[in-house]
């Protein structure tokens, strides 16, 4: 059974247009990848380590269940050279990256275990998910806020910038 998965990526280490790239790369040869939206250029959330990130959001179909395809994901970032930092034996929450990968949707599943929450926590809180998302489904539902991606955007109170950057092949 194929399911329909979006997947958040970004990177704000080293060269974070050809980390983004090569991450989708990697995901074509377990995925098929359906749509690629737009990269966009955006400020770090405060807190967070390095500079500024590029962000994106692919469509992929899957034939993995949402465990498999995050541990998936895990690896990739891995290959990436994605180090978790640590501070006092616990992973810093928004650490400098060269890759972030995060199951965004899955199907239209809410989906709630120790390793895994979907839709993904507080994405209708973040701008520089919601508009790549936004450019390739407007429309599609949130399954518990029961909003569209298109109004979640337009409510979003992030007041980050998105700038335009390129597009990913």
């Amino acid at each position: 059974m194929m399911h329909q998965a979006y997947i958040g990526l970004g990177a704000n280490l080293g060269d974070r247009f050809q980390q983004c790239q090569q991450a989708i790369d990697l995901l074509r040869t377990h995925a098929v990848v359906t749509a690629v939206a737009p990269c966009y250029e955006t400020d770090p959330i405060p807190g967070t380590e390095g500079g500024a990130f590029l962000n994106g959001v692919l469509k992929i179909a899957t034939d993995k269940a949402p465990e498999p395809l995050l541990l998936l994901l895990q690896e990739v970032e891995i290959q990436l050279g994605r180090e978790r930092a640590m501070r006092r034996k616990r992973a810093i929450r928004w650490g400098a990256r060269t890759m972030d990968l995060d199951l965004l949707f899955f199907d239209e599943k809410v989906i709630r275990t120790r390793n895994l929450v979907v839709p993904h926590p507080e994405l209708e809180k973040r701008r520089f998910v919601l508009q790549p998302l936004a450019d390739l489904a407007p429309d599609l539902l949130h399954p518990t806020l029961q909003k569209t991606v298109k109004q979640l955007l337009v409510e979003c109170s992030d007041p980050g910038q998105v700038v335009y950057f390129g597009k990913f092949t």
